[in-house]
């Protein structure tokens, strides 16, 4: 409703919502597959891509830290977080609702052009009411769904529609109080009186019709037609943030949003033909499908056609019948809740948000926050939407925020390094450290201590034909150990065996007199 007011009852938002939702789509494929947006908002995954995980006992499930396909998430932007310190570490949990269809199989058929052709710029708008008729393109020759041509309007490769009415639309005829008691559902308040339980659990039926080319060298087009049942989900989603970067770590569904999966905002008429109208148009074109639907032929590819020169029409346009209805059912429910995200607010999803936190209004949950915007005796729960819109519209006029902002508790945790002592350790290392500083301490000692040069390897293999050892003859052909032990009984020293000389001769001696060594001697 705030969207409503803001933005599709005056368009001129809608220029903004179409700039962000083509700098989505261009995103890089890293930021399509990451946890937040380009703007560095946490985005919200699909919960129904999460089913076959086991939800713990408080239902919530376990969501993965990366994802391989885009259309894993909700949407390609994030929900805005204002309050976040920007130091430690950050949970808490919030609201979301996002919007999904469920496609059944394409049906194909020929473009419906005059004279037989087979080309958009000769379409035959009788035939193609008669194949797709509609609530919001209800007269094709006075509104082209496809934009037409000769006055310059962006055009459109594909276009939407619904089958059902709403209030205030073109064809509701006698069931007025049946779309008002669905729109009053969307809010949170079930009128029985207006709507029976079977129409408040009945889905709106929306059509997806695209252009395609039939194949080959020919120009000829063909139509694409998917039938899909529109819904939203509720959900409550767990955000871990280090710093100011956050993800959704945990998913499930919402305990305080209790509403009808079944009812949109689509179930008012501004609001879907606002979106019918301005959605395919969002990225301006030229040739062949819109960058919207190559992305859904491939949301891990540029969605633009990657070649030079001019395009054939089979090279420009894009047969998504190719796809799985399931799998297109999950792309186009991705773009769809893109655009529609986006256009509910657009200014509040490119950072820059004011830190005060009661700009963006009370204390709320999503689920009831119009009422807080609505005199006591006046709440959109208890009453129909046309008692209360006036009154709530006139009262958001003067707010300054870009959004009306739901509250959540955080649990912050800073870290700090904090070191402490174990006294069984400590003495442990001040006695190792103190033996290895004594052992230093008296080697450095004896090293400053001891004149002569290091000799000692083998001892043995200096008694080798030494003839300053004093030994029996022989033995040549021992080997060092053998005869160290032979020789265990003699007293060797290492001396100056040229004592009598001016220059001294230092060497391993037995038996022959020896000079000591002196620290002002000459040896050679």
């Amino acid at each position: 409703m705030w969207g409503l007011s803001s933005t599709y009852v005056d368009s001129g938002k809608f220029a903004d919502a179409g700039a962000l939702y083509t700098a989505a789509l261009l995103a890089p494929l890293s930021t399509k597959l990451g946890p937040e947006d380009p703007w560095g908002n946490v985005k919200i995954p699909r919960l129904e891509n999460l089913s076959h995980h086991t939800p713990d006992s408080s239902g919530w499930i376990d969501v993965p830290s990366n994802f391989s396909m885009p259309e894993s998430y909700s949407s390609l932007v994030g929900l805005p977080v204002v309050g976040l310190s920007g130091e430690g570490s950050s949970t808490f949990t919030m609201e979301n609702t996002y919007l999904s269809v469920d496609c059944g199989s394409f049906e194909q058929t020929k473009y419906p052009g005059e004279n037989n052709a087979t080309n958009f710029l000769q379409t035959n708008y009788t035939k193609l009411e008669e194949l797709v008729p509609g609530q919001v393109w209800f007269n094709k020759s006075e509104e082209d769904p496809w934009g037409r041509v000769d006055d310059g309007s962006i055009r459109a490769s594909f276009f939407l529609d619904t089958t059902r009415s709403f209030p205030w639309g073109f064809y509701e005829g006698s069931d007025h109080d049946t779309f008002i008691g669905r729109l009053d559902g969307f809010i949170g308040h079930y009128n029985t009186s207006l709507v029976s339980e079977a129409e408040l659990n009945t889905q709106r039926e929306l059509l997806y019709v695209s252009q395609y080319a039939i194949g080959g060298d020919s120009d000829a087009l063909g139509l694409n037609i998917a039938r899909c049942a529109l819904s939203q989900h509720h959900v409550e989603a767990m955000i871990q943030c280090n710093g100011s970067r956050c993800a959704t770590t945990k998913l499930r569904t919402s305990a305080t949003d209790t509403r009808s999966t079944t009812l949109t905002g689509f179930e008012h008429g501004t609001i879907m033909a606002g979106f019918a109208e301005r959605f395919p148009k969002a990225v301006a074109f030229n040739v062949g499908s819109s960058p919207t639907e190559i992305f859904i032929s491939n949301t891990s590819s540029i969605p633009f056609v990657q070649q030079v020169g001019h395009l054939s029409t089979a090279a420009a346009f894009t047969d998504l019948s190719k796809l799985s209805p399931e799998l297109f059912s999950r792309r186009l429910s991705l773009v769809i809740n893109t655009y529609y995200q986006l256009s509910m607010q657009p200014t509040g999803y490119f950072g820059g948000l004011s830190g005060n936190l009661s700009a963006y209004g009370p204390d709320t949950l999503p689920a009831t926050d119009l009422n807080a915007y609505l005199p006591t005796n006046l709440s959109a729960t208890d009453h129909t939407f046309m008692d209360w819109y006036t009154v709530f519209e006139a009262n958001i006029q003067d707010i300054d925020s870009p959004f009306i902002g739901a509250t959540s508790t955080a649990n912050t945790t800073h870290k700090k390094e904090i070191f402490v002592c174990n006294f069984a350790w400590f003495s442990l290392l001040i006695a190792s450290s103190s033996v290895i500083l004594l052992t230093g301490s008296i080697a450095l000692l004896l090293k400053r201590m001891t004149i002569g040069p290091e000799m000692f390897g083998y001892v043995s293999s200096m008694t080798y034909e030494n003839p300053h050892v004093k030994i029996p003859a022989g033995g040549s052909m021992l080997d060092a150990m053998e005869r160290a032990r032979l020789l265990k009984d003699i007293e060797v020293c290492v001396g100056d065996v040229e004592g009598n000389e001016g220059v001294g001769h230092i060497a391993l001696a037995a038996g022959v007199p020896v000079r000591k060594l002196e620290r002002e001697r000459l040896y050679c």
